[in-house]
């Protein structure tokens, strides 16, 4: 192997660290959102009257950032399970 292909390999290690650290910066902060959409649509439906346009649209955003940190989690980000209790409900 030469000096080239040293280097290259160094930088693909690099970007696989980077990568890593990526995802799980990622899925924490997909975690505050979910966090805060949830405690958001609580509020929401505590309310005498309810919107339920804007409580539709929390709702969407919420499973869409869930969706998004199933994905996240299956790419290698660790979350603790009392951060993200997966059978928690919308």
């Amino acid at each position: 192997m030469n000096a080239h292909e040293k280097g290259n390999n160094k930088d693909k290690e690099l970007l696989s660290t980077g990568s890593v650290q990526n995802t799980q910066l990622l899925a924490t902060k997909t975690l505050e959102d979910i966090n805060f959409l949830r405690s958001r649509i609580e509020r929401i439906k505590k309310l005498k009257s309810p919107n339920s346009s804007i409580l539709k649209t929390y709702e969407s955003m919420l499973a869409s950032r869930i969706s998004v940190l199933e994905w996240l989690i299956k790419q290698g980000a660790e979350i603790e399970e009392q951060e993200y209790p997966r059978k928690k409900a919308i």
